[in-house]
């Protein structure tokens, strides 16, 4: 049943947000509302089937799962999630702890999923990781995201320098798009150059060079104009050694800044930041 969208006051919104006892008693009210949804379920669990795409299945969370159910079995109140197909859509880690248990499934279906869909509904904390979308992203093939995770194998790069040096700097969005499907690996030349240039480094600076604050650092060097990478690395062959490690972009800019300009004229120096 459609029914016309009410508009709420902020008064009515403070009471809906108002907490109160736990209590069961109106059930009466429930009847009367709309039913969007049935709750199924199932002993039969050769039916349903894991979706190529989602995540893999955790042992560690399966049997923490497991445990909680013998304790406190509530799984009827939060079902699993399937399309029409019994593919999972979401409870892949619930599904397999009740087989584990020989429990019944219980599960709704939802036809309106794609793997897409399924990725973004686990943006939330305590969901999906960038492993796990890079992960479902290459078993649809596209090649974006295997180049991304080829990139990261070739260089040893984190999740975070790999995305940084293929945009060129780090902005709040990329998280986003990157889960979202949206990557692209257009600069992957650009990208070859930056990180063999930033494993110039490694010799005089050992592991510092992997730190996501040091590499946004030195791409802004990349970038200016007056940079000259045969003078950094000349300079940090004389005082690498004295740099250290930190937890921003900024310190190690003035870091750079000081061993670029070291024992330079003042008309060579260069400003960073």
């Amino acid at each position: 049943m459609q029914r016309q969208q009410k508009i709420m006051t902020k008064s009515g919104i403070d009471r809906l947000l108002s907490k109160s006892t736990l209590k069961n008693d109106k059930i009466n009210q429930v009847r009367t509302d709309d039913v969007v949804n049935h709750i199924y379920s199932s002993f039969d669990y050769s039916k349903f089937r894991l979706i190529l795409g989602n995540r893999d299945v955790k042992r560690t969370k399966v049997i923490k799962l497991r445990d909680e159910i013998k304790q406190n079995n509530r799984i009827s109140s939060y079902p699993i999630i399937v399309n029409s197909n019994f593919q999972i859509i979401d409870g892949q880690h619930r599904f397999v702890a009740l087989v584990e248990l020989g429990l019944e499934i219980c599960y709704v279906v939802d036809n309106t999923f794609d793997i897409k869909g399924i990725a973004k509904s686990n943006t939330m904390p305590d969901k999906w990781k960038s492993d796990n979308y890079l992960s479902a992203y290459r078993q649809l093939g596209i090649e974006d995201y295997e180049t991304f995770a080829n990139f990261r194998e070739t260089y040893d790069t984190n999740f975070t320098v790999t995305l940084v040096l293929f945009h060129g700097k780090f902005t709040g969005g990329l998280y986003r798009d990157f889960a979202e499907g949206k990557f692209k690996a257009t600069n992957l030349k650009r990208a070859i150059k930056w990180i063999t240039e930033v494993q110039d480094f490694k010799k005089y600076i050992q592991d510092i060079h992997k730190d996501r604050h040091f590499v946004r650092a030195i791409l802004n060097c990349f970038v200016h104009p007056d940079y000259n990478h045969k003078r950094m690395i000349s300079k940090m062959k004389l005082r690498g050694h004295l740099m250290t490690k930190s937890i921003s972009r900024m310190d190690y800019l003035r870091q750079l800044e000081a061993i670029y300009n070291w024992h330079a004229p003042e008309d060579k120096k260069v400003r960073f930041f």
